[in-house]
């Protein structure tokens, strides 16, 4: 693949220079920063979605409260609620939480190693965690949060880049 620009001026490579690259206009350093500031909004809604759907599927707690009751109205009243009124507060916490596999990740405390305290559990640790409790619909959940942090820490490097042009763009307008 040839370079347009050391074709067009070869005499710089004879000074031992190298070519300079042209520079990206303002307007389109704008228009591509725009472009992935929005791409990132989206991956990050789309992941919420999948990291709901997937901790919607998560079933501790379920054998404490039995299956659900079969109903022949099914399909025009939709899936009735368990017949026992303790089952809220089996699958759900005193903030109405879901007490999933993940919410117990979260949740779970232990003696710190210097001795002083309970902590919880490490980034890395949550992972292993997850592992020993045979959920596969939590630990994908805990996969795309992960995913969804890193998607969240590129957003805050873009909104940087946005202030940084927002700048740019004032020093531009007024001399």
């Amino acid at each position: 693949m040839t370079d347009l620009f050391t074709d067009a001026h070869p005499e710089r490579w004879a000074l031992g220079k190298q070519p300079e690259k042209p520079h990206m206009n303002f307007e389109r350093k704008v228009v591509i920063t725009l472009a992935a500031h929005e791409t990132c909004l989206q991956q990050i809604k789309r992941l919420t979605r999948i990291i709901g759907v997937c901790i919607g599927k998560c079933q501790n707690g379920y054998d404490q409260i039995g299956p659900r009751p079969a109903s022949a109205h099914d399909d025009i009243l939709g899936i009735l609620p368990w017949p026992n009124g303790e089952h809220h507060e089996i699958l759900h916490d005193e903030q109405h939480r879901r007490k999933t596999h993940i919410w117990g990740a979260f949740q779970h405390r232990e003696p710190s190693s210097c001795g002083y305290g309970m902590v919880g559990l490490q980034i890395d640790e949550i992972a292993d965690f997850l592992a020993d409790q045979e959920c596969v619909h939590c630990t994908r959940a805990w996969h795309f949060i992960l995913e969804r942090k890193r998607v969240k820490k590129d957003l805050g490097h873009l909104r940087l880049s946005i202030r940084g042009l927002g700048k740019s763009a004032l020093k531009k307008l007024i001399p």
